[in-house]
């Protein structure tokens, strides 16, 4: 006997419109919280660049803020471990972030159950990025043809996408609550 698709169980296709919107979403905050995991790794890559690259302004600037508020001047090596200190700090700060955001949106695309705090935390750092990208595009635009310039605009593009992946996960996440709360209340997300 020849086993064809109509001898198994009937197997339900959800193809509502709200079926299909959900599981749109939730793809996407799978792929989507993927990509700021491993947007996490650029901030990395910046941030130490920017400190190491710039250390000598950022000593100088340090100087200059200090100049006349303090009697004996720190050496440049204790203000540049004081620097990278600062700089870890803020990168296990916002990588934990952006890890706790993707983890999240990763977890709750799959279908977990996730607190509803990622969301707000994520709009929050959205908030963040949006400056970043903002302070960025100021940047380009007063370097000229500098060769700076080049190194701005290649961050430029890659924070616009940073938050043009948060929006989109933002957004996703809220649709998948959305869908998950008329689920609760008894409008099945597979009703026809």
């Amino acid at each position: 006997m020849q086993t064809t698709c109509t001898d198994h169980a009937a197997v339900p296709i959800h193809n509502a419109p709200d079926e299909i919107a959900y599981r749109k979403a939730a793809s996407t905050l799978v792929n989507v919280g993927r990509m700021v995991l491993i947007f996490s790794v650029w901030t990395i890559i910046r941030t130490l660049g920017v400190v190491f690259i710039n250390r000598r302004t950022i000593i100088e600037a340090v100087r200059k803020a200090a100049e006349g508020q303090i009697e004996e001047y720190p050496s440049d090596a204790e203000l540049l471990y004081v620097i990278f200190l600062v700089a870890a700090i803020y990168l296990v700060v916002v990588v934990s972030i952006r890890v706790v955001i993707g983890v999240c949106a990763v977890a709750e695309g799959h279908g977990r159950r996730i607190p509803f705090l990622y969301i707000p935390v994520t709009f929050l750092y959205l908030c963040g990025e949006i400056m970043t990208l903002i302070g960025n595009v100021l940047i380009l635009m007063g370097a000229g043809t500098d060769s700076t310039g080049d190194v701005t605009f290649s961050a430029v593009l890659i924070e616009l996408t940073s938050v043009i992946l948060l929006i989109e996960m933002f957004f996703a996440a809220l649709k998948v609550r959305k869908s998950k709360k008329r689920e609760r209340m008894g409008g099945n997300r597979h009703a026809a």
